[in-house]
């Protein structure tokens, strides 16, 4: 989006309902990458992973998404990041979202390069500093206003080597969602 360049930040938000998430956001990939790497660290060695691939939108401009899922080591994880780099962190039709089984905690980079984590762990405040993000109390997000998303030329090869790479199955019990 044109002008929109804040410093590193991250803001911890409560729902409603008294769950926590955190919301963090750099222009840096490397600084994205390393705050992720730190996360992944304090998940246990198999993980659940939700690859949502946008289909299209509703004639509400509502995206619909197909859910791709499946289990996978989180070395596994670590290895697709890097070899599926490019879609993973620069496709706008994509959202990866990877979770800790034991407790349903978890982590989803949207398709603005908006990492949400939804936990209420303490650690993670010293894991977004440790990696550069200064806590805000409000920000707007990219997304909060119009923005362009980049489709990659080759991101349907991207994507399905990345689902191949990490064991990931269309999700067809819930069918296209929004």
């Amino acid at each position: 989006r044109q002008g929109y360049s804040p410093a590193p930040f991250y803001l911890v938000q409560q729902s409603d309902q008294g769950e926590t998430r955190f919301v963090a956001w750099t222009s840096e990939l490397r600084q994205l990458k390393q705050l992720i790497d730190s996360i992944l660290d304090t998940f246990p060695d198999e993980v659940e992973v939700l690859l949502k691939v946008d289909t299209g939108e509703t004639e509400d401009q509502d995206i619909v998404w197909n859910r791709y899922v499946g289990r996978a080591s989180r070395k596994a994880v670590r290895e697709a990041l890097v070899n599926y780099e490019r879609y993973v962190f620069q496709d706008g039709d994509n959202q990866l979202c990877v979770k800790r089984p034991d407790t349903d905690e978890y982590f989803a980079l949207d398709h603005c390069g908006v990492l949400y984590v939804y936990s209420s762990s303490p650690q993670l405040a010293d894991l977004c500093a440790g990696a550069g993000f200064a806590r805000q109390h409000t920000a707007e997000l990219i997304s909060d206003a119009g923005h362009w998303r980049v489709s990659l030329k080759d991101g349907e090869q991207l994507r399905e080597g990345l689902i191949h790479q990490l064991g990931l199955a269309l999700d067809v019990s819930c069918g296209p969602s929004e």
